[in-house]
């Protein structure tokens, strides 16, 4: 099943055709199309979500960055302003 969803499908198909019936052929592309796409689909799907979740979560890490480093800064400027005086 994993050769004629997602491997090298023609040889099986041509094997089935040619040795059982020609309306194999029929049901062979049917299968193809509806079981390899819906396949196809799903893991693009997965990689899609996976994707957008780690591009969240960086963008989260780089605003937790930018927070710290504007509190550092703070930090550091009222100390001086402080000795200044």
């Amino acid at each position: 099943m994993f050769e004629i969803t997602l491997g090298n499908w023609p040889p099986v198909y041509r094997l089935l055709s040619e040795k059982v019936s020609e309306w194999f052929m029929l049901l062979c592309i049917l299968h193809k199309l509806v079981i390899g796409f819906a396949v196809v689909g799903v893991i693009n799907g997965v990689f899609i979500q996976e994707t957008f979740k780690v591009a969240s979560s960086d963008n989260q890490i780089m605003m937790r960055q930018k927070e710290r480093s504007y509190k550092l800064h703070e930090m550091k400027m009222r100390q001086l302003f402080m000795e200044a005086d």
